[in-house]
């Protein structure tokens, strides 16, 4: 594993298991946290077939900790509706699922495959908090 130092404190934007640091997807020179969820042809893909709105200059970025801030703190600044990024997590992690399944299992996920996969991946989530937290 590689960090990359960032105000003086290592943190983990570029992690790597072996000596190759290139993205196995689209083949870019390096691959970071950020390119692998936000950045690359794949995930940029995924994220254009989803309801949250890529913005030109204000979504994704070059800059992981903005595209989370964009998440976290932002829909409001751009009129979106808290119900399309209550998704975001979920696309975050199919994503990266899909990437481990093409480096581990050479299979290629079509972007709009793992997108369903979110989705669901979040439906039923939110079911079983409803389930966990209505009363009997």
């Amino acid at each position: 594993m590689s960090l990359k130092m960032s105000h003086d404190k290592p943190t983990p934007l570029y992690l790597h298991i072996g000596t190759e640091k290139g993205c196995p997807r689209c083949g870019v020179d390096e691959e970071s946290i950020n390119h692998l969820l936000f950045l690359c042809l794949p995930s940029r893909k995924i994220w254009a077939l989803s309801a949250i709105p890529s913005l030109e200059n204000i979504f994704p970025r070059n800059d992981l900790f903005y595209n989370f801030d964009f998440f976290l703190r932002r829909d409001k600044q751009f009129g979106i509706e808290e119900d399309i990024f209550g998704i975001f997590p979920w696309i975050i992690w199919y994503i990266w699922k899909s990437r481990n399944w093409f480096i581990f299992e050479s299979v290629i996920e079509p972007p709009q495959e793992t997108l369903d996969f979110a989705k669901q991946g979040a439906k039923v989530w939110s079911q079983v908090i409803i389930q966990l937290f209505s009363p009997f």
